[in-house]
């Protein structure tokens, strides 16, 4: 079902329904939150700061890096 969603919002071959749209939504923040977890713990375990002060993430995702 994920696969024929994808297609239909892309190709536009038949209509997208709420289901499918739902669908991809969940998906993609999904993909969308382990990118960004992904990316703050690269970030945090190269020293990297680009703010002063922790990150709005650090008292999420810090215990991941101890």
């Amino acid at each position: 079902m994920l696969a024929s969603a994808y297609r239909n919002a892309l190709c536009a071959e038949s209509d997208l329904t709420w289901g499918q749209a739902f669908l991809l939504a969940g998906a993609t923040s999904a993909v969308a939150m382990v990118g960004i977890a992904a990316l703050y713990l690269t970030k945090a375990a190269l020293g990297i700061n680009v703010m002063p002060g922790p990150s709005p993430l650090h008292d999420l995702l810090y215990w991941m890096l101890v």
